[in-house]
């Protein structure tokens, strides 16, 4: 019964984003917090930067001024947290409907005398969700790579780089178990 041991697989989204319980928030890799429409970007010995939808930039409350390419780019960041964040909870959400499916179709393979089948029953939801995860990480280096260009644009925010491709090899790794 592979499927079971693609812990990785059916969590990654877990591994990325962290949800905050009774809270509107999610947190992306750890490093950025989205909650009611703003991006704070956290680390370590720093207060967070705030980014604001329409690409505003803050850190300790101050403003900071931006160009148009500068602002560009902080706008596109933005909208990659926020396509991540929306593509991992599609992800959850697959793993918990595929958790449920490997239960139901425990019981009834179970009960039918047929346990040899249980893998092939859920074996083709698992390689879909292992696809759609696999895209998760893409996103996450993308957003890297923006991140990567804003802290060359924007020195205010070169300390607030912290995705990098660690977070990229382990949540690939995360995808490939099994």
């Amino acid at each position: 019964m592979a499927p079971f041991r693609r812990t990785g697989l059916l969590l990654v989204s877990a591994l990325l984003l962290g949800c905050s319980p009774g809270h509107n928030s999610v947190e992306v890799a750890g490093v950025i917090r989205l909650h009611d429409g703003i991006a704070e970007v956290m680390s370590p010995n720093h207060p967070n930067a705030r980014i604001t939808p329409n690409g505003d930039l803050s850190i300790a409350g101050k403003l900071i001024h931006l160009n148009e390419t500068q602002h560009d780019l902080i706008r596109q960041y933005y909208v990659e947290a926020y396509k991540l964040r929306s593509q991992g909870i599609q992800v959850g959400k697959a793993g918990a409907a595929l958790a449920g499916q490997a239960i139901g179709s425990v019981g009834k393979r179970l009960s039918a005398g047929t346990p040899d089948r249980i893998d092939a029953d859920i074996r083709a939801s698992a390689d879909r969700i292992k696809g759609d995860a696999s895209l998760l990480c893409d996103s996450l280096d993308r957003l890297r790579a923006t991140q990567n260009d804003l802290a060359l644009q924007v020195p205010a925010f070169r300390p607030y780089a912290e995705i990098n491709t660690d977070h990229i090899a382990q949540c690939r790794a995360d995808t490939h178990h099994g």
